[in-house]
């Protein structure tokens, strides 16, 4: 999946709250206290579909 727009670094308390509450998981694993909000304009990708 591929997602163009505009990004936001979460600097204020209340949303860098938000999206701890939210049960966000670095794909990379390990710990990461980076949190950014992506404003979609467009999204592309592929659908896989189980056989």
């Amino acid at each position: 999946m591929l997602i163009r727009g505009g990004v936001h670094h979460l600097t204020a308390e209340a949303e860098r709250a938000a999206a701890a509450a939210a049960g966000l998981e670095s794909w990379a694993g390990g710990e990461r206290e980076l949190y950014l909000t992506i404003t979609p304009i467009e999204i592309s990708g592929r659908r896989i579909v189980h056989a």
